[in-house]
C-alpha cells in the first residue's frame, strides 16, 4: 500500500446499534463486489448518485471505480467488520483546478446512521492533509440526507442551485474541530 493511501485507512466505526463497520482504500479486487453492491442499491439511491436509477453498473465502470491513484482519484469502501463485501463507497476526484469533488453512496439500510458524515470527514481529512482546501459535490435538490450532510461539516459551505442541481463547494481553508469518527 502506498504511504499516502494507507492515511485513508478510516478503521473501525460503532453504528449507534452498536454494529461495528469497517473503512478501508478501494482495491482492483473490488470490482465485483462494487458490482454487487450496485445492485443491492434502491433505484432511488442509485438515483441519488449517479442522478438516473443506473441499474447495473458494468465490468468496465467498475474496473474505473476501483483503479484509482489516490492522488487525483481516491475512495474508501465500508463494510461490516470481518467481510469484505462493500456496504458503502466514498471517493474523491481532482477537478483540475486543485480541488476536489466528493460523492457517497451507502446501502438504503445503512443511510441515516451518520455514516455519510463520517466518509465526509475521513476524506476531508486526508485531501486536506495533502493541501486540498476546497472540496465540491453535486447533489439532486431532494436528496435532503447529503445536503444535510454537507451542511454539517463544519467548514463554509456555498451551495448553487443550477439546472435543477445543487453544486456545492466547501472551503476547507480555516481550521475547524470536526467530530472524530467513534472507535469500536
Amino acid at each position: 500500500m502506498k504511504g499516502s493511501e494507507s492515511q485513508l485507512r478510516g478503521g473501525p466505526v460503532q453504528l449507534p446499534d452498536g454494529r461495528c463497520l469497517w473503512f478501508r482504500p478501494i482495491e482492483p479486487a473490488d470490482a465485483e463486489r462494487l458490482r454487487r453492491f450496485h445492485r443491492r442499491l434502491s433505484p432511488e439511491s442509485q438515483r441519488m448518485r449517479f442522478f438516473t436509477p443506473l441499474r447495473e453498473l458494468s465490468p468496465r465502470m467498475a474496473k474505473q471505480f476501483t483503479n484509482v491513484d489516490f492522488e487525483t482519484r481516491g475512495a474508501v469502501v465500508l463494510c461490516h467488520a470481518g467481510e469484505n463485501e462493500i456496504r458503502g463507497v466514498g471517493r474523491f476526484e481532482s477537478n483540475g483546478d486543485g480541488s476536489m469533488e466528493v460523492a457517497f453512496v451507502l446501502e438504503d439500510e445503512l443511510q441515516g446512521k451518520g455514516l455519510g458524515k463520517a466518509l465526509l470527514h475521513l476524506l476531508a481529512t486526508y485531501l486536506q492533509s495533502r493541501g486540498v482546501t476546497r472540496l465540491t459535490a453535486m447533489v439532486l435538490p431532494e436528496n435532503s440526507a447529503m445536503l444535510a450532510v454537507f451542511r454539517s461539516c463544519e467548514f463554509p459551505v456555498h451551495i448553487v442551485n443550477r439546472d435543477g442541481v445543487h453544486f456545492i463547494t466547501i472551503d476547507m481553508a480555516e481550521a475547524c474541530n470536526r467530530p472524530s469518527l467513534i472507535a469500536c
